[in-house]
């Protein structure tokens, strides 16, 4: 796919950005060891992406990161999975700045799911579902989730009036919905692997980011590998969320996903055609990696976008990075002073005085001004006879109609006749 972009230098254990990583290989093994994540060592010059997109860091000290959720009013919160703190994040400008954060007043208990329904923000910990209105002080309970014998990782995601949360247990993971009024909780599907990430978009299918790959929750389609040994941490569907502005026009139409493990800490673009992945996948953004690969500087994790850009969450370091189009060059303007241009003048009008129009002259109040081309080289001059000559040519013109007339009127006369009056 040629998208016209330049790539940039990669690190050593790092892919090069928009290089392809097939789907479903035939071949693939699990590396025989686990890559050890080092905090508070992700830089971005350590990162790579391509050369039209910047990263920055959004906020910092966040935290283990392990749910995002964005509100209609740009909004961010942050669940952080050690502490329970909520945070919430404020940009006023929407210029991808952070003007301010604050954590929520309620701390829950290793939270690892957060959506947003209305004015409502849920959160789905250890303990429970929770409802945490806007401007409270303390949480109601939705659903308890103490009697599930789960990992404890619950991935949350709005679905219209309800929530999709995601159960995973030693044996099998299960995608249910649950009731925001009545907390009544409702089996949708069954898959074989622990589920780390939800996605929908309105009027679609729930897909899940998987051990090993991408599942359609909802149906009984075989997950899409990305290779043993990693799993997708977060996705996001095209349609979703809201585009950043000026995204490259090559990365519409992709699912974007955070896959993670031994060998692999990267974003991938996922290329879809009617709804459904095609490979292969490409390389978004890479360098967690050490040279060895046994090691990482640090992990993408839970993602979310909107105009402002793409933004992602380094758990391990608590950043939350922000991927938008490089702004534009500004547009430069020139005042030039024309003094300095070599400029034809126009030539001034003259005084008053020695104006060449006649004072008798009906030119005076017409439109010709001090741009007008009749200067002091005029041929009107003080004695102009335009004015006689015009007189004259009048008095004769009336003199030969009154001549016409008299012509007309005397041949229109009867002859001179004598009457005589008749005798009787």
């Amino acid at each position: 796919m040629a998208i016209g972009m330049a790539l940039m230098t990669a690190q050593d254990g790092a892919a090069k950005p928009w290089e392809p990583v097939p789907l479903n290989p035939e071949k693939s093994k699990a590396p025989p060891y686990e890559v050890k994540v080092a905090k508070g060592a992700a830089r971005e010059d350590r990162l790579e992406t391509l050369s039209t997109l910047e990263l920055t860091p959004f906020a910092k000290s966040l935290g283990h990161i392990s749910a995002l959720a964005l509100a209609k009013d740009g909004t961010l919160y942050a669940a952080d999975k050690e502490s329970g703190r909520i945070w919430e994040l404020n940009d006023r400008g929407a210029d991808g700045t952070l003007d301010q954060r604050r954590p929520l007043p309620a701390r829950f208990n290793a939270p690892s799911g957060l959506a947003i329904i209305g004015e409502t923000l849920y959160v789905a910990d250890k303990r429970a579902i929770w409802g945490l209105d806007k401007d409270a002080q303390k949480p109601r309970q939705i659903a308890g989730l103490s009697h599930v014998q789960s990992t404890g990782h619950h991935p949350l995601l709005a679905d219209g009036e309800a929530l999709l949360l995601g159960v995973s247990t030693q044996g099998e993971s299960k995608l249910i919905s649950v009731n925001i009024e009545t907390g009544l909780a409702e089996l949708i599907s069954t898959a074989d692997s622990p589920i780390y990430s939800l996605s929908k978009r309105e009027g679609s299918q729930v897909w899940g980011g998987t051990e090993g790959g991408l599942v359609k929750l909802s149906t009984e389609a075989q997950p899409l590998s990305v290779g043993q040994g990693t799993r997708l941490e977060s996705l996001l569907l095209p349609g979703q969320y809201g585009l950043p502005e000026d995204w490259p026009a090559a990365l519409k139409g992709h699912i974007i996903a955070a896959q993670t493990g031994a060998g692999a800490m990267r974003l991938l673009a996922i290329p879809t055609e009617f709804g459904q992945p095609q490979g292969p996948a490409r390389v978004l953004l890479d360098g967690f990696l050490s040279s060895t690969a046994r090691s990482a500087w640090g992990a993408p994790g839970a993602m979310i976008s909107d105009k402002r850009g793409l933004f992602f969450a380094d758990p391990h370091n608590g950043t939350l990075w922000r991927l938008a189009p490089k702004p534009k060059a500004p547009v430069n303007i020139t005042i030039v002073d024309t003094k300095d241009l070599d400029l034809p003048q126009t030539p001034p009008a003259p005084p008053a005085a020695q104006s060449g129009l006649l004072k008798g002259s009906g030119i005076i109040g017409s439109r010709l001004g001090a741009a007008s081309q009749l200067g002091a080289a005029s041929q009107i001059t003080t004695g102009s006879t335009i004015i006689e000559a015009y007189d004259k040519a009048k008095a004769q013109e009336e003199a030969e109609k009154a001549a016409a007339k008299a012509a007309k009127e005397k041949l229109s006369l009867p002859p001179d006749i004598s009457f005589k009056p008749e005798l009787d």
